[in-house]
Parts: structure tokens; sequence; C-alpha cells
């Protein structure tokens, strides 16, 4: 259904609003309220509600979640499409000093919904390395070791060489590369990886590793071939693997965003 702009009529002036939402990182994304009064689109009132990415409802403000109002202390369902949500925020900007007709920054609307009264801590989003394994022990010091490297080299250059990162069993992480990979294809340079961690599991107690790389997938929600970073994880402590997926794109303004995760488990190839 395409966004189109609704109207709702506060003190006898017109506003004019506009909701749309996008995925903004990886387990959050982004809802966007823009509202301005008639007649006056380049002094906007924008709300930008950063929350989790939920795995059933997606964006939860936008279907509706039920919030705890701590000044009445009873369960509300939120909904940002009804009205009288739109009514209050355009209220609380006006007593925080919008007029419509004068320029202001973009505005937390988590912040909006807390001076309205409501707890949002179940909708804050997640932090970046939070994945679905909680089994796997290993998992968030190596996510937070490689992922931001891959990130910063698909904003830089739009692709990268895998790589992989290594945990010991004294808890150091370490970077590892192929530096042979010049000539190879992905594969044989992720192959060359798995044998690399898998010799030095011997010699230098590796105990858990992530292998970093770019491919083309099949979005397991929208069943369209999309770019996506993969991480395959494994540890001496699982008894199965785990490739996170993790489709991702670049905007008109090219800037990076991820749409929602999934994971792929099946039987060890390196600590086996």
């Amino acid at each position: 259904m395409k966004n189109k702009l609704r109207k709702i009529t506060v003190d006898n002036n017109e506003y004019l609003y506009l909701i749309r939402f996008d995925y903004y990182s990886i387990g959050a994304n982004q809802l966007t309220l823009t509202i301005f009064l008639n007649g006056h689109k380049r002094t906007p009132l924008v709300l930008d509600f950063l929350t989790l990415d939920d795995y059933h409802l997606g964006q939860p403000l936008n279907v509706g979640v039920q919030l705890l109002n701590v000044k009445t202390n009873e369960p509300v369902q939120v909904n940002i499409h009804e009205p009288k949500y739109i009514r209050e925020f355009i209220l609380l900007a006006i007593k925080n000093g919008w007029t419509g007709i004068n320029k202001i920054d973009n505005q937390n609307g988590l912040d909006y919904l807390t001076e309205m009264g409501f707890d949002v801590s179940p909708i804050q989003p997640p932090n970046l390395q939070r994945w679905w394994a909680e089994e796997a022990v290993f998992k968030d010091a190596l996510a937070d070791a490689a992922f931001p490297i891959a990130n910063t080299l698909l904003t830089k250059q739009g692709t990268f060489s895998p790589f992989a990162a290594v945990i010991t069993e004294d808890g150091a992480i370490l970077n590892l590369t192929n530096e042979t990979q010049e000539d190879l294809s992905r594969n044989e340079v992720i192959n060359n990886l798995k044998n690399i961690v898998k010799a030095g599991t011997i010699t230098n107690q590796y105990v858990g590793c992530v292998i970093v790389y770019t491919d083309k997938v099949v979005n397991l929600f929208t069943n369209k071939t999309i770019d996506a970073v993969a991480i395959y994880y494994e540890s001496t402590q699982e008894k199965k693997r785990w490739i996170y997926f993790y489709p991702y794109r670049f905007t008109a303004k090219k800037k990076l965003t991820y749409l929602r995760c999934w994971a792929t488990v099946a039987d060890k190839e390196v600590f086996i």
C-alpha cells in the first residue's frame, strides 16, 4: 500500500502527515512520522522512531504494540497510525517550541512517547551483535570483532574479500586473512580460511571462528535475490554451525541499510 498524506485538525489548525518505515540496521528498523502545518511543507515536525525489528511484527509501532503507561500504571496498545497519537505529538511539539512555521531538527520519537508516559524499553533496538543462537557461547565476542569491519568495508568499497576472526582459549580475538587470495574465487578463499582455522585449533588453540563474506542470496522473507553479508559461525562448544545472512542495500543517498536477517544450521566443518 502506498504511503499517502492524511489530514488532522488540532486547535482549528489543519495539519498533514505521512508515516513511512524502513529497515535501519541489524535487528532494528525506523518508523518516521512527518507532520506539517497545511501550507508550510518546508518546516515539518519529523519524529524518528528507531525500534527493535520484531521477528513476527516487524516495526512494532506500525502495527501496534502494548506499552505500559507509567502515569496510569495501565498497559496501552500503541499504534502510531491512530489519530489520537498524532494529535498528542503535535501538541507536545508545540509545547516544546514548534510552531509549524519554524525549522527544527528531527526529533526522537521514543523520547516523545516517554514524555507522554510510556515505558518504551520493550521496543528499544538491540545491540548490533545480538544473534539468534543463544547457545553459541562465543558469538557476541566474535560478532563484535568482525561485523564492524564488514560494515566499514561495505560502506567504503561496496564489497570486500572474505576474512575470518577466531577466538582462542584465553579469550583473545584474532583477525585472519588469506594472503594468497588474489586469483582465487570467493568459495576457494572461504575454504582456505576454514583450513587455516582447522590448523590453528592445534597450534594456537582456536576454540571458535567466524568467516565473513558477501553473497547473493534469496531473501527468506521476500523470495527475491539480494546482496547479503554472510557470517559463518562455528566453535568447539556447539554441536552445529550457523550461517547468519544479513541482506543489505544502499539507499538513494548511498546509506548502507540492513534488512531482516535469518540463519541456517548444518553440520560442523571446522571443529570436528
